[in-house]
């Protein structure tokens, strides 16, 4: 959305705050999809920078309702109704993870900026890219973080020439500060300038940008630099789908050797059920064997001749416990 010319001047300005060892954090106040963000924390690590972040900040829900009475200069503002402006937090997170930037140097303020900026724990400043179009946005985000840019840094604002409201907040701020910065147009719609009382360019040098190069030669190195960035996000990507693939191939073994130990236990099983049948089946023979002597003795008690041997039977208990005695 902010195009090549304003894409080649973030990477000119970035540049720039690196050659002079600038100190500070880089921040984008107003971040839609994170692709500026993005950009600015590529350069980071295409300089070996591993001591300085990007900040997002942004409300992840679009942009407020105007507050009319305290900010006059947004009455009438509809961007509070742009469906398409509100990115969620967690898209902007997978954005980031798309290209290997998810880390410890990328920092998210999620909240309307007069809430967060105040006391955002960010100690000091390199650049600030203002992008949040109303007054209000781009009041809190001066108000509340041109104090902490260093001497050196650069302010882009990216709204500057397309919304009126949010030029007169910068001219407001800097008259309010006694500031008088000179102020660089970038491509009709952005503008920046760098935070220095002794800072000079004549026209040549504001034509030609900070690097010293001019636009169309900044917009094919900017091409070069994301061609090299693409090469780079496609061999992370590639690694990323064979490791992926090896821990698939290290569950679908791990699954297999599940399959195995469930077959051995359903092996035993199987086993033990027939051991059971057996044995009930020997049971049931035991108990038709025990049915049947039962069934001999009680025909034997039943029968005539054991009624009329019993008198006998009684003689012969009767000798024999005589003998035992």
């Amino acid at each position: 959305m902010i195009g090549e010319k304003r894409m080649a001047n973030l990477r000119a300005l970035m540049e720039s705050v690196i050659a002079d060892n600038v100190p500070g954090d880089f921040i984008e106040t107003g971040v839609w999809r994170g692709g500026a963000c993005i950009f600015m924390r590529a350069i980071l690590y295409a300089h070996n920078i591993a001591d300085q972040c990007v900040w997002a900040a942004d409300s992840f829900e679009g942009l407020p309702v105007a507050n009319e009475l305290k900010y006059p200069a947004d009455a009438g503002s509809s961007f509070h109704t742009y469906k398409p402006l509100a990115i969620s937090l967690e898209q902007v997170r997978e954005n980031f993870r798309a290209y290997g930037f998810l880390d410890q140097q990328t920092k998210f303020l999620k909240g309307w900026f007069r809430d967060t900026l105040p006391t955002a724990p960010i100690r000091q400043l390199a650049l600030m890219r203002l992008d949040g179009d109303m007054y209000e946005s781009t009041m809190d985000a001066l108000t509340n973080l041109y104090p902490k840019l260093s001497h050196q840094g650069y302010v882009i604002v990216d709204d500057y020439h397309a919304v009126s409201a949010c030029k007169a907040a910068v001219h407001d701020y800097c008259d309010a500060n006694g500031i008088h910065p000179e102020i660089i147009d970038i491509d009709g719609v952005g503008v920046y300038w760098r935070k220095s009382d002794t800072t000079r360019h004549d026209s040549v040098s504001a034509a030609l940008g900070p690097s010293g190069m001019s636009h169309e030669m900044q917009i094919s190195s900017l091409k070069e630099a994301l061609i090299k960035l693409t090469q780079m996000v496609i061999a992370y990507l590639k690694q990323s789908l064979t490791d992926r693939d090896g821990e698939v191939a290290k569950l679908n073994q791990s699954l297999a050797d599940r399959d195995g130990e469930v077959a051995k236990l359903n092996q035993s099983l199987a086993e033990r059920d027939g051991e059971v049948a057996r044995l009930n089946q020997s049971l049931a023979e035991r108990g038709g064997e025990v049915a049947r002597l039962q069934k001999e003795v009680s025909v034997l008690y039943s029968s005539t001749s054991w009624r009329i041997t019993k008198p006998l039977r009684l003689v012969g208990d009767i000798i024999r416990g005589s003998q035992g005695n």
